[in-house]
């Protein structure tokens, strides 16, 4: 509860006008704007967008009748103002606060009006202690608000579990699908919720709060805009624990095993990035039901099933660069098994390896060096050497062994730096993708556009220049990242 302290601190002000600034402009900019800036190949739920702006709006709002209610209005009756003030922020704030983590699971729509209405008493309370003038009515509205909070946190967790199966079920890459980062917003909302209860007029809450509000801010939008939209033929799916699936043996006679291993396996089309339960369901010739209840009968889930097969390809692919000795990157193997993000591949190596991807390339080094020692002394015994013809061997075999163990430490570390590199320049790639779709309004190769020019097509000044400057942002970003 902002008091004179604050109205006399120009830091606080400018940081309080900051705040209500960016939430305005975080608002308009929601309602605005129809695909992801962060993430351009992104596109965000509509209706999260739409409940994110009215978060933003109420945000800036709260800024605003605090300011009013505090210089203009009941300045000096402060107990009408904080109860006034408080229960508007609840039942602006909070409600919506429950709407936008609701509407970030994309599994099934979940009543949001049951949390709107439970907020309703708070405005009986707050009009009895405006009337009573007790001092006591904002620790009853504290009180029951608490209550409400602990309900949809028990509500939210259980319904983030459920969607995580879901997507599981349903998704074989789960890259901008996630939504446990939401648990770190609930996690910042509620530090906010204690700096905003506990503020007693101290300076130093004041601006912990508006502080925590901008952190607040930042997250939610990176969280909205690189949240992908998913499918709504996807989403009639219902996780497997909650509804009985019929069983797949007693109800088509198909042997979606074989299937699979047909259509699927023989194929390679796990390879496929970002490949639905739908479409292998399609492809195979079956409906997404009865795959399901296959592999819930199986005790597997989609996801954990592309995912095996795209490990045990990338094995394969490691095993083949190493026999032919062609050089390679753990990133360059992963992006031929379907994989776009390295760290999501990383993951799902470490879940069905039980190792890292570093740690599992080390140890086929390791196990290539002892096959080498016990070559050696397979060798000296079959040529019944003397003692100290067969140490000089091993000695030389030893040496060899720890050269090996140095250069695969190095190759390890520069197969990071390359898959770090690697990984900014198709950023930048991605980025001037999408500068020159702006500019030239068509999305062409620099050797198409060069193809174009050639012939003498007609084309603007503005692709021209594009061109020209796309081709030297290309090769500066590309040698300040090689050198």
């Amino acid at each position: 509860m902002y008091e004179q302290y604050g109205l006399e601190d120009p830091f606080f002000l400018m940081l309080y006008g900051g705040a209500t600034m960016l939430a305005l402009t975080e608002c308009c900019y929601m309602l605005v704007a129809l695909r992801s800036t962060l993430a351009p190949h992104v596109v965000p739920p509509r209706g999260l967008r739409y409940w994110t702006a009215a978060f933003f709006a109420a945000v800036a709002a709260s800024h605003l009748w605090w300011a009013v209610l505090g210089i203009i209005w009941l300045k000096d009756d402060r107990l009408t103002r904080n109860i006034v003030t408080i229960m508007l922020d609840y039942i602006t704030l909070v409600p919506l606060v429950m709407a936008v983590l609701l509407s970030m699971l994309q599994d099934r729509k979940r009543p949001l009006w049951p949390f709107f209405v439970a907020h309703i008493p708070i405005i009986m309370i707050a009009l009895y202690g405006i009337m009573t003038q007790s001092a006591e009515t904002k620790d009853y509205i504290h009180y029951y608000q608490v209550v409400i909070i602990v309900v949809f946190i028990i509500y939210y967790v259980r319904a983030l579990i459920q969607y995580d199966r879901w997507l599981r079920e349903n998704y074989a890459d789960l890259e901008h699908k996630e939504v446990w980062q939401s648990l770190l917003f609930l996690a910042g909302v509620l530090a906010f919720y204690y700096a905003y209860t506990s503020n007693l007029g101290e300076l130093f809450h004041e601006y912990l709060s508006q502080v925590n509000t901008l952190i607040i801010l930042i997250f939610l939008s990176w969280r909205v805009e690189t949240l992908q939209m998913l499918s709504s033929s996807d989403t009639d799916v219902v996780s497997s624990d909650t509804t009985q699936t019929p069983s797949v043996s007693a109800n088509t006679g198909l042997d979606i095993g074989s299937m699979l291993q047909n259509h699927c396996e023989a194929t390679q089309l796990y390879l496929r990035h970002d490949l639905t339960l739908s479409e292998l369901a399609a492809a195979i010739g079956t409906n997404r039901t009865y795959l399901s209840s296959y592999f819930s009968q199986q005790g597997d889930t989609y996801n954990a099933y592309i995912n095996r097969l795209r490990i045990e390809h990338f094995v394969q692919l490691y095993h083949e660069a190493v026999s032919q000795s062609r050089p390679f990157t753990a990133l360059e193997l992963s992006q031929q098994c379907g994989y776009r993000i390295y760290r999501t591949f990383s993951a799902a190596f470490r879940q069905h390896m039980g190792v890292t991807v570093t740690a599992w390339m080390q140890s086929k080094r390791s196990t290539l060096t002892v096959s080498l020692l016990l070559l050696s002394t397979s060798y000296c015994q079959a040529r019944t050497l003397t003692l100290a013809e067969a140490d000089t061997i091993i000695t030389i075999l030893l040496f060899v062994v720890i050269l090996l163990i140095v250069l695969g430490g190095f190759g390890l570390h520069y197969n990071r730096v390359i898959t770090r590199r690697n990984e900014q320049l198709h950023r930048i790639l991605n980025a001037l993708n999408d500068y020159r779709a702006i500019v030239a309004k068509e999305v062409f190769s620099l050797d198409e556009q060069e193809e174009m020019m050639k012939k003498n097509q007609p084309k603007s000044d503005a692709v021209n220049a594009g061109l020209d400057s796309s081709k030297e942002f290309v090769t500066l970003q590309a040698n300040i990242y090689l050198r």
